[in-house]
């Protein structure tokens, strides 16, 4: 069972390779330490024990009382196992917790998982962002959906 941890620099180029197996656009060690730094974000890892290798992470950034979670990705070998549910509950309760009062993201529309475990876990469809993420296919549209967090 996933257990989640803050994240810190130390975990990126772990992060990076996974973001690479899960994504088509992966985004690179500097990427990743450019978003780190900014005021307001926070970075949660899933593991099984503290030392042992990431199963998934969740990069989230607060602005006053909305927070937005920046990217997501579980390793192909945990999906299904409710590790993606754990690290957006935690995201959430711990943005509530800084005094957001709504949590949103960006999905491609095409990612019926994620649109699936959204709902599951009560975000709605707030709008679309057409041609939004690029593929080798073409372009993509997004999902912009959010979760009301209410208040702290």
């Amino acid at each position: 069972m996933a257990e989640i941890f803050p994240g810190s620099s130390d975990d990126l180029d772990e992060i990076v390779t996974l973001h690479g197996r899960s994504f088509e656009t992966p985004w690179d060690l500097k990427a990743f330490g450019e978003l780190l730094g900014m005021s307001g974000t926070f970075l949660q890892v899933a593991r099984e024990a503290p030392a042992s290798s990431i199963m998934g992470f969740i990069l989230t950034r607060i602005a006053a009382d909305e927070a937005e979670i920046i990217t997501i990705a579980v390793d192909p070998a945990y999906r299904g196992q409710g590790v993606g549910a754990a690290l957006v509950t935690s995201a959430a309760a711990e943005a509530k917790a800084f005094g957001a009062t709504s949590l949103i993201l960006e999905v491609a529309e095409d990612n019926a998982a994620a649109i699936h475990l959204y709902e599951r876990l009560g975000f709605v469809v707030m709008g679309r962002r057409t041609a939004y993420y690029e593929r080798k296919g073409g372009r993509v549209a997004a999902h912009i959906m959010a979760l009301a967090l209410g208040r702290a």
